[in-house]
């Protein structure tokens, strides 16, 4: 017999064992899961960081296009403005060609011609007055109008750049504002997560030390299958209580804890309703429900006496998308209600477990 005892003892301190590195294990576990979620975190900040920048970048050249454009219609309108300069020197330089052509004629036949051509000369001054009063008039216009284009033109290139100036300060402030708002964020999920692990970890190994203080107290004709209900029991409580405190900040951390409350409040309504295939018919009608009010497509289904129907092909992928997080509302109303424990909060009724991982089996 005490062979038999030493044996037994021996088996349960292999047992001890076990449980310990299945406990680091998912320590580990845990850690990985923590370093995997912020690499995404960092990833993503960095996508946001470059996209913003590509924004400023694109603003930077479009303004330069606009500017560019208008430099050339403003240097357009310049070369205009010489050329018919270069149009009026000539057009004077002619008629006072023309001027000393007929002098020379009217000297050459001054007696022939003297009447004809004093009337000639007259109807040229004449004209070259009227010209020349035509040509300032038009030279005023065309000035004045320059001046109205150019003095727009750079109201309007003024106004570019102060609306550029803006826009870029602007951006820089939402890139600055959102890039501190995502580090705050990240800084605080990573302390909550940090602090929920280590508190998990220590009420885990405080367990594990009452544990053992309790089997090293017990006298020696104890027999330990005695004791295999109390430690499924206590197990069972240690993984429920882990579940619905790690479960339950997921869902928050998702969703925020309005939408936690009334999604609660919803499944209490919907787990109190009769029906034979009780844990069935919960998982149907929550994940339906859900799936509406979320995308608000209800084509892929139809809805008959207030329930909201899936077809046959889609019923597998809504009830595995929702299969985690109906397993919150379970354990959270378990925890909140203390109704005691069942072996469906932990495994599906496809036989899958739902809970952290497959270990949580008992």
């Amino acid at each position: 017999s005490n062979i038999e005892q030493g044996k037994c003892i021996q088996q349960l301190k292999q047992k001890l064992q076990d449980t310990e590195s299945e406990r680091h294990r998912q320590i580990k576990e845990l850690q990985n899961t923590y370093n995997a979620d912020k690499h995404n975190l960092e990833e993503l900040h960095d996508k946001q960081v470059q996209s913003l920048e590509n924004e400023l970048s694109q603003a930077q050249i479009k303004y330069l296009k606009s500017l560019q454009k208008l430099e050339s219609m403003v240097r357009e309108k310049e070369s205009e403005i010489v050329e018919l300069k270069k149009k009026l020197t000539e057009q004077s330089k002619q008629t006072e060609k023309y001027v000393e052509q007929l002098k020379k004629e009217f000297a050459a036949d001054r007696n022939k011609l003297y009447n004809e051509m004093n009337s000639q000369i007259i109807k040229t001054e004449d004209k070259l007055q009227h010209s020349k009063q035509l040509l300032e008039k038009q030279m005023q216009e065309f000035t004045k109008s320059m001046e109205e284009t150019k003095s727009k033109y750079i109201s309007e290139l003024s106004e570019l750049k102060h609306k550029s100036a803006e826009e870029n300060s602007k951006l820089t402030k939402e890139h600055d504002l959102e890039k501190e708002k995502q580090s705050k964020q990240f800084n605080k999920q990573q302390e909550e997560l940090q602090l929920i692990w280590k508190c998990k970890v220590e009420e885990t190994e405080k367990l594990l030390i009452d544990q053992r203080n309790m089997f090293s107290k017990l006298p020696d004709k104890i027999l330990v299958k005695d004791f295999y209900p109390i430690l499924k029991l206590l197990i069972k409580y240690i993984y429920l209580y882990i579940d619905t405190y790690i479960y339950t900040y997921i869902y928050l951390s998702v969703y925020g804890y309005t939408k936690f409350q009334s999604d609660l409040a919803e499944f209490l309504q919907l787990d109190a309703l009769p029906n034979a295939n009780h844990s069935e018919s919960v998982v149907g009608a929550f994940t339906c429900h859900w799936h509406e009010g979320q995308s608000g497509a209800t084509g892929n289904g139809h809805t008959q006496n207030g329930v909201f129907y899936v077809p046959p092909a889609q019923e597998p992928v809504w009830r595995h998308w929702q299969r985690s997080r109906l397993n919150v509302f379970t354990r959270a109303r378990k925890a909140m209600l203390g109704t005691g424990l069942r072996k469906s909060s932990f495994v599906s009724n496809e036989g899958d477990d739902v809970g952290m991982g497959a270990s949580h089996r008992i």
